[in-house]
């Protein structure tokens, strides 16, 4: 029988990969770090790297082979504050759009898997950019630090305020 009616899944929409220099086990594979996603029963994820696009494709195609959904992604340092942002791409995306994406806001091949480099612009400038591309944006470390809490009142009113959030 066919499955009727909603369909839940268990996601996680900010995890990094060994691309991400904070990633705590370096000596991971692909294969090691799809397994691990597999077995905790995640069945979506967002790969969100700090400012790097590397392996999201290798990784993508483990995880689609393992019946895991990928929204390719990336974990982006804004502004003077180093707020952390997650961008999420459509699941249909590759890190070419995540590479193009990263190019535009001023990062550089330098700068790729370093959570200290901001890009250019302002916060907002970040998250318009984003919407134009369709991606969700998504504020990471909420009250911690690299939070949107570390925003003044009125910066973080008029981010919620002016719909700049997807989630």
């Amino acid at each position: 029988m066919d499955y009727v009616g909603l369909k839940w899944y268990k996601c996680d929409f900010h995890m990094h990969t060994m691309c991400s220099k904070c990633y705590k086990e370096q000596s991971d594979t692909p294969d090691m770090w799809v397994d691990a996603v597999k077995k905790s029963g995640i069945q979506c994820v967002a790969i969100t790297d700090h400012n790097d696009y590397h392996g999201i494709n290798e990784i993508k195609k483990l995880c689609e082979d393992n019946g895991i959904i990928v929204f390719p992604g990336v974990e982006l340092s804004c502004s003077d504050s180093k707020i952390h942002m997650l961008i999420l791409f459509d699941y249909k995306c590759d890190e070419t759009d995540v590479q193009e994406f990263l190019f535009s806001v001023g990062l550089t091949k330098d700068d790729l898997g370093e959570s200290g480099r901001t890009c250019d612009g302002t916060i907002f400038d970040v998250c318009e950019k984003a919407k134009k591309k369709e991606a969700l944006v998504i504020a990471a470390h909420i009250d911690e630090f690299s939070g949107i809490n570390e925003l003044s009142h009125d910066n973080l009113k008029q981010l919620l305020d002016r719909e700049y959030i997807s989630a």
